[in-house]
């Protein structure tokens, strides 16, 4: 992991939500010595002044690669797809940061399509390395946070990294997490700050954006984490 032996004095943990939307936050999280993102963001120009611009490492899932990328198949496929890969990283300013991905999580084929993707990369020479999720690591965190009260039929991947952020960063400032439709004055909000998915935050079978949004403010109440669900400027 690119973590694995580092210390980090101050890391920004990206979320998607709309709340970023005219946050003015982009250069809070730039100044960041390590900052972490979800499910390929759009990290351009028009929303840099909001979300920022670095990544370090960013998470992803076998879903969320198909809905980039598309499918990868056998090796014609998988060439093309990677011309693919390699042009949306240059666009969205992703460089040559890390991957984490969840394959041990759900066996079958979403596994498998990640174990691929990480294979595909490293065989063509891709810059940005794809690490897996150890699973011993994520379900000794689950049941951790089982014992605290938020009990979970799988901790989303931004509540999870927060919680492992703590382990090698010595301040952990969370951007973009807010699974309500307005913001803190009762404005609406899109889902996301930019196009993507909605993930069903309210009534996702697997976690509850809800419940773990409220052990975020738990944690910030206490001083563990900043949370930063207002404007920064």
């Amino acid at each position: 992991m690119p973590f694995a032996n580092a210390r980090y004095n101050q890391c920004s943990i990206v979320g998607n939500s709309g709340i970023l939307v005219n946050s003015g936050c982009g250069d809070k999280i730039n100044q960041a010595d390590f900052v972490i993102r979800f499910n390929f963001p759009p990290v351009l120009t028009r929303f840099m002044k909001d979300s920022g611009i670095r990544t370090h490492l960013f998470t992803c899932n076998a879903g969320i690669i198909d809905t980039k990328f598309g499918y990868f198949g056998d090796l014609v496929r998988s060439t093309r797809w990677v011309r693919t890969f390699k042009s949306y990283v240059l666009v969205y300013k992703y460089a040559e940061s890390s991957v984490l991905t969840f394959p041990f999580m759900i066996p079958g084929e979403h596994q498998r399509r990640l174990l691929d993707f990480q294979k595909i990369l490293s065989d063509q020479n891709v810059p940005n390395k794809v690490f897996l999720n150890h699973p011993d690591h994520r379900r000794k965190t689950t049941e951790f946070w089982a014992r605290k009260g938020l009990v979970e039929r799988s901790l989303s991947s931004g509540f999870y990294v927060i919680s492992a952020a703590l382990s090698f960063c010595d301040r952990v400032k969370v951007y973009g997490f807010w699974p309500f439709d307005r913001d803190r004055r009762g404005r609406p909000l899109g889902y996301h700050y930019g196009v993507g998915p909605r993930d069903r935050g309210q009534d996702n079978p697997w976690h509850r954006m809800d419940r773990e949004f409220y052990k975020l403010v738990e944690l910030h109440a206490k001083g563990i984490i900043e949370l930063v669900t207002k404007p920064c400027s």
